[in-house]
């Protein structure tokens, strides 16, 4: 049995540790040769993979922003499978529709913003806390509902800009 923890960092270094945290987006840990010494935080985005003191490996490895390496495709394929049913993500196509309908094509602007970001974990509304630990299903779960939300985006600009036109051509004509 081995007494600390190994990162794996994506140019190939391999740094002995004693690992303190996994956290969403980050990695804290103690270097072994140093342990009353100060913790380390390193971005997952550069981690590859920890082999853990107990020879379990973590594969960290962020792609993009919230996606992780998908090491059980079935968990992945369930979490999409759950989004479907339970992220509904109604936010941002109410806000681009109104903004779209009142502005036309200012609301453009913040159907591309908004469509470009993730949904918020507040928002997710994932049905099991304890599936959502893991990183394969999370990634299905997140990767479904941004299509979601961004389908509900361009689903409000495009209803919230052909409401404005008609109201403006609805308009023009009672004027004449």
């Amino acid at each position: 049995m081995r007494s600390q923890d190994t990162l794996v960092m994506i140019n190939g270094i391999r740094t002995v540790v004693t690992v303190l945290e996994i956290g969403t987006e980050t990695v804290r840990y103690k270097k072994t040769n140093n342990l009353t010494g100060p913790e380390c935080v390193t971005s997952k985005k550069d981690i590859k993979k920890i082999i853990l003191r107990d020879g379990s490996v973590e594969q960290v490895q962020l792609l993009k922003p919230n996606e992780y390496v998908i090491s059980d495709p079935a968990l992945y394929k369930k979490g999409v499978a759950d989004a479907n049913i339970h992220y509904k993500g109604p936010y941002g196509a109410v806000s681009t529709g109104i903004t779209s309908f009142l502005t036309l094509p200012g609301g453009l602007i913040p159907a591309v913003i908004i469509s470009a970001t993730p949904p918020s974990d507040k928002n997710l509304a994932y049905p099991d806390a304890e599936l959502w630990k893991d990183k394969s299903y999370q990634a299905g779960y997140r990767h479904r509902a941004k299509k979601i939300k961004q389908r509900n985006v361009w689903g409000g600009f495009g209803i919230g800009f052909c409401a404005g036109i008609i109201a403006i051509l609805t308009i023009n004509s009672v004027k004449e």
